[in-house]
């Protein structure tokens, strides 16, 4: 190839790779709305504009509009949706109370997933022999006989009668906790 077509090639490249170096540096620089837009087509009001709740903004409000999330549970193996069936009330409510049978070993529950939204929201599913689909447990309540303690990142803390088991998330088996 001639010098002079070389040059000119070279000349041309260098203009266009210098031009497209600026489109991308102008691309960079710019600031782009990400704001929600409201059902009307316009934009919704900025967070400024409104009186700040975090406890309004997390509740049925929001996770009444997943109902695609509801219908196929992602913790759920098959992904169908999870049936729950309430049983009949008793029908005497002055029979004594059976006595309480004692609290499931612990290598019947799992840990299967997590829910780390801050403080008193955290949850954590957990699954048993009895429910294979897992129930989703905060801290202080129990599941069969063991009271969530505490969720970590990557796993929770149990407790029964002064004994405390720690369960990981994806483990095999649940560790002794000192």
């Amino acid at each position: 190839m001639p010098t002079r077509e070389r040059f000119l090639l070279y000349s041309v490249l260098f203009w266009l790779i210098a031009g497209l170096g600026l489109v991308n540096w102008e691309l960079a620089g710019m600031k782009i709305d990400v704001s929600p837009i409201a059902a009307g087509g316009l934009p919704a009001p900025s967070p400024a504009d409104q009186p700040h709740d975090i406890a309004g903004t997390i509740g049925p409000g929001p996770l009444a509009s997943l109902g695609e999330t509801v219908s196929r549970p992602l913790f759920n193996p098959t992904r169908r949706p999870i049936v729950v069936t309430v049983a009949a009330p008793p029908a005497e409510a002055a029979a004594p109370l059976p006595e309480l049978p004692p609290p499931a070993p612990v290598n019947r529950l799992s840990l299967i997933g997590l829910m780390r939204a801050g403080g008193h929201l955290d949850r954590a599913l957990i699954r048993t022999d009895g429910q294979p689909h897992g129930t989703w447990v905060e801290v202080g309540s129990e599941i069969d006989g063991w009271r969530l303690a505490k969720i970590e990142d990557n796993r929770v803390l149990i407790e029964n009668a002064g004994a405390k088991q720690e369960l990981l998330l994806h483990a095999t088996a649940p560790r002794e906790k000192r």
